[in-house]
């Protein structure tokens, strides 16, 4: 009998690439600790992050036209925390419908899209945005069959004095990072 393969694509911006900051010398993705973690439950696994720092969703998505998608069976996608300030929540949504559905176009059976965090340097107008944002994309959600809602952003939210937070207060900790996989994984198994 022939053993399912599950191909994992982990898309998204920073916080899917696992930086830390400028001083910090490497990437701690939590694709990592998310490999780790399901490999112990599924011995034919494979994990690819294609995170990209400072990328918008706009951006995201272009980028994830030049891939070839068809090797992968889920992906786990974190985008718009970029868009942010400067896009409306409306051209925010249609661009992260846009990434879900061309991932499911190109074969992808499942998504899991995980909700936007809250970062330190929220304005009451960013993280109102914010906020409608991701009741928007828990409601889109539910109204599709391949696409599971994470809430990542409603449970890890910004606070100083945690030490999953990075001092920037806008990305996580090497800690942080092992968290969100250690988050995610339960939310996959």
């Amino acid at each position: 009998m022939r053993q399912y393969r599950m191909n994992i694509i982990c898309i998204g911006d920073s916080l899917t690439e696992g930086y830390v900051t400028k001083n910090t010398a490497r990437y701690y993705p939590y694709s990592t600790t998310l490999k780790r973690i399901l490999s112990k439950k599924h011995k034919n696994i494979h994990v690819h992050n294609v995170g990209l720092s400072g990328k918008t969703s706009h951006l995201i998505l272009q980028n994830l036209k030049r891939l070839d998608l068809t090797k992968y069976n889920i992906a786990i996608i974190l985008a718009g925390t970029n868009d942010l300030l400067h896009k409306t929540n409306r051209y925010i949504m249609n661009k992260l419908k846009e990434i879900h559905n061309y991932c499911l176009t190109q074969g992808i059976s499942h998504i899991y899209a995980l909700s936007l965090p809250q970062i330190h340097f929220d304005r009451p107008l960013r993280e109102s945005k914010r906020l409608i944002l991701n009741s928007r994309l828990n409601t889109w959600c539910k109204s599709t069959t391949y696409i599971t809602y994470i809430p990542f952003g409603e449970k890890f939210m910004y606070n100083k004095h945690s030490k999953i937070w990075a001092h920037n207060g806008y990305h996580l900790s090497p800690s942080g990072y092992k968290h969100m996989g250690e988050f995610i994984s339960k939310k996959i198994i």
